[in-house]
């Protein structure tokens, strides 16, 4: 017995509206979301425990503040558990930060957060240097005129 997609969403308990929410062919569907900031900052400069710890707690401040951080030294776990060439984890970092509307740098030396930087600068990523530069810079959430499944892809009111 086939069951149309929506009559199987109403089952589960999913309403209509979201149902049309989901859906990707309605150009007039506007959105808001958080904005994404891309932490970049040392990592293995130093000991990465302490920068992974550093970076989490600036996520956590731009979290409070209605941000959607996005670390990744959070790999530092899967790292530990899996380790892979560091170029491994740049070109993973690099797919998330295209996805990111800002970048926050983190002081201290670091080549792969310089990368970052310069990655971000190509891609027309604004970059900021402190905190309080960025959330006088960036709103904390955007509207978009529909959902698209490539980050930047969206146009914004």
């Amino acid at each position: 017995m086939k069951i149309k997609p929506a009559t199987f969403l109403k089952r589960i308990g999913i309403r209509r509206k979201l149902i049309r929410g989901l859906s990707m062919n309605h150009s007039s569907h506007t959105t808001v979301r958080k904005t994404r900031v891309y932490i970049a900052g040392p990592y293995s400069h130093g000991d990465p425990c302490v920068n992974t710890y550093t970076a989490v707690q600036a996520a956590n401040v731009l979290l409070d503040h209605g941000y959607a951080p996005f670390v990744p030294h959070l790999n530092h776990l899967w790292h530990t558990i899996s380790p892979r060439p560091y170029k491994d984890w740049m070109d993973l970092d690099n797919q998330f930060l295209l996805c990111c509307d800002a970048v926050l740098r983190l002081p201290g030396e670091s080549h792969g957060a310089d990368q970052e930087v310069e990655s971000a600068g190509l891609n027309g990523l604004p970059v900021y240097h402190s905190m309080e530069a960025l959330m006088q810079g960036m709103p904390t959430s955007q509207q978009c005129h529909h959902y698209s499944p490539h980050c930047r892809d969206q146009t914004f009111l």
